[in-house]
């Protein structure tokens, strides 16, 4: 049975030179890669697409560095081999059809399972792996569980964390067969019907590659966590619409008839009256935080009641109960004429505490949407030491009410 001489002297020889090749481009495109970003901030941003092409190349001679090493690192290694079992390496093994002719040093040399313990190796390796990846998915687990994300959606992350325990429980598992000596020889021993085991720096290699694929998908689905998380519970991709979805109060007015607000709540043409409301009672809200904007106007903000503790607003308590108050600021609508009719939606907000944050919308001026004032700020309860993911939970309930006015 014939077997092949993988590498010779030459071969060895060349992918040392390319190695090398490869490392000084590699430096050198690093070193110049930096350097076009500080001309680029400092001089002129016209070397913008030199830096581009730069980088681009940066990456691509990546791989073929980390290739041309790994074929010098096996070549080398796979030379040593032949020789600690006997064999001469050959300066070129297109000199010898087989394994079998090639000249060795001394014939009573044994040649046969020299490294079968390398598979023992292998196999700890791949378990060291396989445990380092499970004590990380346990904390994926655990971080799920900790932001309530254990459901049908996690489905696919827990299929990509699955994926490298398998890779690395694989590998072990074969690694620990190809011990067997009766079944398995190297790839330096001539073929007698046994199986060729996968030599060490073989397993090596492959484990670095599992690493990476590992912990770019771990990476990856602790990034997605994230982005879900926030997505369900921040103001990622969130729209007026959504917000208005989720309100489970009641909010009424008896200034909104027939879904137009009465002019005595207008700034110019009425008397500048916040309007009358009236919401349900949360249980556990210590107070209630109430904005007014004009949807038409780019969110132009009336009103901004930052700590409302009764349930109920008479007409006018901007001049009455909550005058002189720096925690109550309205100004009535006054749409330019002519514009028509603009929409004037009321949130109100039932607050277990402090939003974290605080945000306070600008009276009298286009400010922030309802959106983000209660996704970035109002629900916000509490920040992770990692200052990334927030916990969220401080709105208890919350409602609107909207309608038109117009001059």
């Amino acid at each position: 049975m014939n077997t092949p001489i993988k590498y010779d002297l030459r071969s060895v020889r060349r992918y040392k030179r390319l190695s090398i090749i490869m490392a000084i481009i590699f430096i050198s495109l690093l070193v110049m890669s930096f350097l076009s970003v500080v001309m680029r901030v400092h001089y002129s941003n016209n070397i913008g697409i030199v830096s581009l092409i730069l980088w681009e190349l940066l990456y691509i001679s990546v791989p073929v560095l980390l290739i041309s090493l790994s074929l010098y690192i096996s070549s080398s290694f796979y030379l040593r081999r032949l020789s600690s079992c006997g064999y001469i390496p050959p300066e070129s093994k297109a000199d010898y059809a087989d394994l079998s002719q090639l000249p060795r040093t001394s014939a009573d040399t044994p040649t046969y399972n020299n490294y079968a313990r390398d598979s023992i190796i292998s196999a700890v390796v791949f378990l060291i792996g396989l445990a380092v990846c499970i004590v990380l998915d346990i904390s994926l687990i655990i971080k799920w569980s900790r932001y309530n994300m254990l459901d049908a959606a996690s489905i696919v992350f827990i299929l990509a964390a699955i994926l490298h325990l398998a890779l690395f429980g694989t590998m072990s598992a074969v690694s620990l067969a190809q011990r067997n000596t009766e079944k398995y020889i190297d790839n330096v021993d001539i073929r007698d019907g046994r199986r060729i085991r996968i030599s060490l720096i073989t397993s090596i290699a492959i484990f670095i590659v599992f690493g990476l694929i590992s912990a770019f998908s771990i990476k990856v689905v602790d990034t997605m966590t994230d982005y879900v998380y926030k997505s369900r519970n921040g103001s990622y991709d969130k729209t007026d619409s959504d917000l208005m979805a989720g309100a489970t109060m009641n909010v009424t007015s008896e200034d909104l008839i027939d879904g137009k607000w009465d002019r005595r709540i207008s700034r110019d043409e009425g008397e500048n009256l916040s309007p009358e409301l009236s919401y349900d009672s949360v249980e556990g809200a210590k107070y209630y935080y109430i904005y007014m904007v004009d949807e038409s106007a780019n969110y132009w903000s009336h009103l901004v009641a930052t700590d409302i503790t009764e349930n109920h607003l008479a007409s006018g308590a901007n001049i009455s109960t909550h005058t002189p108050d720096d925690s109550f600021s309205y100004v009535g609508p006054y749409p330019p004429e002519g514009s028509g009719p603009h929409t004037y939606t009321i949130y109100v907000f039932a607050m277990a505490d402090k939003p974290i944050t605080g945000i306070t919308p600008a009276i009298d001026h286009p400010s922030i949407s309802p959106v983000t004032l209660y996704y970035d700020s109002l629900n916000i309860r509490g920040i992770e030491d990692d200052g990334n993911i927030r916990t969220y939970g401080n709105v208890l309930a919350y409602g609107y009410i909207s309608g038109t006015y117009e001059r």
